[in-house]
């Protein structure tokens, strides 16, 4: 399954992740926050600027990525 992204811009993606789950990353004062269904969690990525603000859409795209490999790994763990 896949993430399908809806809109992307600087401060924000949505999309659908496994064609059922709703998925979101907000960059919000300096925090990147991904969601996807009632999972939340802050992400970090190195393709960020110290200060955590994103400067391209391509550099969003990296922290969503990120976003949907935590959520898989929490979900993956919570399976265990």
């Amino acid at each position: 399954m896949a993430l399908k992204i809806d809109h992307i811009d600087v401060n924000k993606v949505q999309g659908v992740l496994d064609d059922a789950l709703i998925f979101e990353v907000e960059a919000n004062e300096g925090r990147l926050v991904a969601r996807v269904g009632s999972w939340v969690r802050d992400v970090t990525d190195s393709a960020v600027d110290a200060l955590g603000e994103v400067r391209a859409v391509g550099e969003m795209r990296a922290v969503a990525y990120l976003g949907v490999a935590q959520y898989r790994a929490d979900h993956k763990a919570s399976q265990a």
